[in-house]
């Protein structure tokens, strides 16, 4: 018997009040495993001299000497980063079998992890030092995109509930990770620390992502939906990039001033107390009882984060512990809220994860980069025009107004779903599915590959059609298979209330009230038309 990685369950419920019902959700090695991977990325990114005792890996300095000088890796690292992930999210259903593979995931991490050990040799001026700069950058930023992409897959494969647990928790992990590589590892040790990091999380991703349903042939992970690309990447990606900018502002002053520069006992401090307000912050997002998720998660945290930009004039004094505070605590319902909102619209609409993920972290890195930096030379840009903190702040608010304003909500993002297509290149429900015939090619096993693609089809057309979230489309698989609640609950690993709950959404969805009837609508769709 193959062993399994255990992790303990915590599972959360929620109310639905409108459908009298709950939604459940579980944290589980999601928020360490993501954790991990953050941490490697406020470490090599933002760790600079800190993390890997070298001299010389300055990129930017600043006026203000409370600021740590991120990494020569960081700028380069982060364009490729971006290149990378909008490439694959452009690419996704052309090379799904490459971003799916586990030799692919492998050899992420051992890239991640290689390149990251050479930032020990990136802050020499000689020839082997400048290769070792350009090399770190390239590899990490090619290293980390694939990883990101595991992720995106790993978190979209879950419900809304799991997806909020796990980012919120993850992001505290990362934070006191990284703390602890700061203020408790030699410097020396924490760069190993952080180049084993990417090793840890393959541990994680491996028994997290979904086997690609053509190696299972079990229980279909149907076509992502196709959508009206030139409108939704405009309408998606404008609110992203400037959102990417008060992110980037934020992350800058909470990794770089906040964490590096205060003892030990206020560290902890505002550890637990940001683990806490984080916690807490985004169990906002449970009390809500409307059916738009993606559409209420701004409006649940931006007041929070808006609170934390208006702390940035006050960051520069040491003594203001409870401005650091709300800066710190802003910047993590920032962090986890861009990540919880690209895999709830992947899970919501059935889009693919690859390209949501893809298209939304690509562009967000780069705004986050030209932001961090912006944030860091702040008397040195604007044509010569110094600003004051107070006017960056403010600066930055505008800027979250106005993508806030700008963030398609779930009617316009439906608009631009084209849930009567027709799929093309993708994992799921050709007609006659090779794999399943096997070494026997006989009439008998034709037929029967020719039923099962049909059945299949047909399912994938009722999900499209009534739009269909990602797991409700799994409910229905099994309930076409005429499965009960109970062993849809062991096949899929839910709790009961939560296969009552995709069950009633998948009847009110198809304005249908039983098992039968949804039997019934199956077979007049599979019948051909004469």
């Amino acid at each position: 018997m193959q062993g399994r990685f255990r992790f303990p369950r915590i599972s959360i419920t929620v109310g639905d009040k409108r459908e009298n019902g709950v939604v459940s959700g579980k944290l589980s090695v999601l928020s360490l495993g993501f954790g991990i991977h953050q941490a490697w990325i406020y470490g090599s990114m933002f760790g600079g001299s800190r993390i890997f005792g070298v001299e010389g890996m300055s990129l930017i300095s600043s006026s203000n000497t409370a600021f740590v000088p991120f990494s020569q890796v960081y700028l380069i690292s982060i364009f490729v980063f971006s290149a990378c992930l909008l490439f694959g999210s452009f690419t996704d259903q052309r090379f799904l079998r490459f971003y799916t593979s586990k030799k692919v995931l492998v050899g992420a991490a051992l890239l991640t992890s290689l390149s990251t050990f050479a930032m020990f040799g990136a802050g020499s001026d000689t020839a082997l030092g400048v290769a070792a700069l350009w090399f770190s950058g390239i590899a990490t930023g090619v290293g980390s995109c694939l990883l990101l992409l595991f992720w995106g897959t790993a978190f979209a494969h879950h419900g809304a509930v799991t997806i909020v647990v796990n980012t919120a928790t993850a992001i505290v992990i990362a934070v006191a990770i990284y703390s602890g590589e700061l203020h408790w590892v030699d410097s020396h040790f924490s760069g190993i620390t952080t180049a084993i990091l990417p090793l840890l999380e393959l541990i994680f991703l491996w028994h997290l992502i979904p086997t690609p349903y053509y190696e299972r042939q079990e229980i279909p992970v149907f076509n992502p939906l196709p959508i009206k690309r030139a409108p939704f990447v405009l309408r998606f990606g404008l609110p992203v990039l400037i959102f990417g900018f008060a992110l980037g502002a934020l992350r800058a002053m909470a990794m770089q001033a906040v964490l590096p520069n205060i003892d030990m006992a206020s560290q902890l401090i505002y550890l637990v107390a940001a683990g806490i307000a984080m916690i807490l912050t985004l169990f906002l997002l449970f009390i809500i009882e409307k059916d738009q998720y993606s559409d209420h998660l701004f409006r649940a945290l931006i007041p929070f984060i808006i609170i934390a930009v208006l702390a940035l004039p006050f960051i520069s004094d040491k003594e203001s512990l409870f401005a650091s505070l709300l800066l710190l605590v802003g910047f993590m319902s920032f962090e986890a809220l861009m990540w919880i909102f690209f895999g709830d619209i992947s899970q919501k609409f059935r889009l693919s994860p690859i390209f949501i993920f893809g298209l939304g972290r690509g562009l967000l890195a780069l705004s986050s980069g030209f932001g961090s930096i912006f944030a860091l030379n702040i008397p040195d840009l604007l044509f010569g025009y110094e600003i004051t903190r107070t006017e960056f702040a403010l600066f930055v608010l505008v800027a979250l107004v106005v993508a806030y304003a700008l963030l398609p909500r779930q009617k316009e993002i439906m608009k631009m779903v084209k849930m009567n297509g027709n799929q093309q290149g993708s994992e799921a429900s050709p007609a006659i599915d090779a794999s399943v015939l096997g070494d026997e090619t006989n009439e008998a096993s034709v037929e029967q590959a020719v039923i099962k693609g049909r059945f299949r089809k047909t399912l994938e057309t009722i999900a499209n059609r009534y739009l269909l979230s990602r797991r409700e489309a799994e409910v229905l698989y099994l309930l076409a298979k005429g499965h009960n609640a109970a062993f849809i609950q062991d096949k899929l690993f839910v709790s009961r209330s939560t296969v009552k709950t995709h069950i009633s959404h998948i009847y009110r969805k198809l304005d249908i009230c039983t098992q039968q009837e949804l039997l019934v609508m199956i077979e007049e769709i599979s019948q051909p038309k004469t």
